[in-house]
């Protein structure tokens, strides 16, 4: 048995909310019993509505920041997860971590792809999800970050990687408001299989006369000049290579 990233970040992230002495809405109910601590990790193909047709293709992403991380960056993103606003908006806690400054020996923010080495925090995001990145940086951590961000406010989630697991998330936000999901399919057969995008909405917005809207999210570059970071981002409805799927209300907002 191996234990899964997501149950130690979840007990980690339970024994400290408790030692502060608050707890996020039904943070209880959602931190996991000790038995789920000894599970297999699971991969993108165990996803329950697209496992079957991915057949093993990859998230993808820029094959950066494959090497190892060094301790004192684990310690550090270990640190800056465990600082993060809990139990309250979930754009606040995406705020927060689009707002980090602390930085790697480098110059390099602890909130975006590094260059050479795997950078810690975005690799810890993903165990809210139970899925291991691919190599490093490489697999996109749109939806992870995502997952992280919903665990850490205390809201319900998919605890997913993947984009399109988000696309049948709680109710089409008929009047979207900052803070809903927004989530983008692939164009072509790799949306089929649930590939694409997926952020928090801030507000729409017409860029060259094209309509289109401000993303909060993670694995997108906006004016960082990294190959990804958690920034805001305009996104048109349609490109090329993304087409809109859906807003979504968080359950219970």
């Amino acid at each position: 048995m191996n234990f899964s990233r997501r149950g130690v970040f979840q007990a980690i992230t339970a024994v400290t909310v408790s030692s502060a002495g608050y707890y996020p809405t039904g943070a209880r109910a959602q931190s996991p019993k000790p038995s789920s601590l000894l599970v297999s990790p699971m991969g993108p193909a165990d996803d329950p509505e697209f496992g079957s047709i991915i057949s093993g293709d990859s998230a993808g992403g820029q094959a950066v920041g494959t090497v190892a991380s060094r301790h004192d960056e684990i310690r550090t993103a270990f640190k800056l997860i465990l600082q993060a606003p809990r139990g309250d908006e979930v754009i606040k806690t995406a705020t927060y971590f689009a707002d980090l400054a602390e930085k790697n020996k480098d110059g390099e923010k602890f909130n975006s792809e590094w260059k050479t080495r795997s950078n810690p925090l975005i690799s810890g995001f993903f165990g809210m999800t139970g899925t291991a990145p691919a190599d490093g940086d490489q697999t996109s951590w749109c939806a992870a970050f995502v997952s992280t961000c919903l665990f850490l406010s205390g809201k319900p989630n998919k605890f997913t990687a993947l984009s399109g697991g988000y696309r049948n998330f709680g109710e089409i936000a008929q009047n979207p408001v900052a803070g809903d999901i927004a989530v983008f399919a692939a164009t072509g057969e790799r949306g089929a299989k649930g590939f694409g995008h997926v952020g928090f909405f801030l507000r729409t917005e017409v860029k060259n006369n094209q309509d289109g809207l401000i993303l909060l999210g993670g694995n997108q570059r906006g004016g960082t000049g990294t190959t990804g970071a958690v920034t805001e981002a305009w996104f048109p409805y349609q490109s090329d290579d993304l087409v809109i799927d859906s807003i979504r209300r968080i359950p219970g907002d």
